[in-house]
């Protein structure tokens, strides 16, 4: 017999992990809001890294990230997204307003934070934006 921990999933089970998935779903909007940092970058790869890093660090992990390459000419930028677990899309032409609806287009959060590749954030810098989306007269 496996430990109870290793044991097989049986039909009596279902119930149980049906309730689970429904009270875990429910408790991610308990949690807060869904949380995509999208920064925008064009060939420069040094000041990706630095900006991804710092991302790093900051306090509260419950947040996605974009990297949007605007022209790049290189793969530079997509190997380092990959390498921080970063979604990578690619603008075909040049311009940061472009590369930020191309960010937006690529998720589904609630809130959306820009982030331009020579930007570092700081440990507390997302913490602070989210909590302001708190108040009810915040839309």
């Amino acid at each position: 017999m496996l430990p109870k921990q290793m044991r097989a999933i049986q039909s009596s089970d279902i119930g149980h992990l049906r309730k689970a998935l429904v009270t875990s779903t429910n408790n991610v909007e308990a949690s807060g809001p869904r949380v995509t940092v999208v920064i925008c970058t064009h060939n420069r790869p040094a000041a990706l890294k630095r900006c991804l890093q710092a991302l790093g660090r900051i306090n509260d992990p419950n947040f996605s990230v974009v990297v949007v390459d605007s022209a790049p000419e290189s793969s530079d930028g997509e190997c380092i997204a990959a390498r921080y677990g970063s979604r990578y899309e690619v603008s075909t032409a040049k311009g940061l307003s472009r590369a930020r609806n191309i960010g937006t287009r690529a998720t589904f959060a609630d809130i959306v934070a820009y982030l331009d590749d020579d930007m570092i954030a700081d440990a507390n810098w997302l913490k602070s934006l989210v909590v302001e989306f708190a108040d009810s007269n915040v839309m």
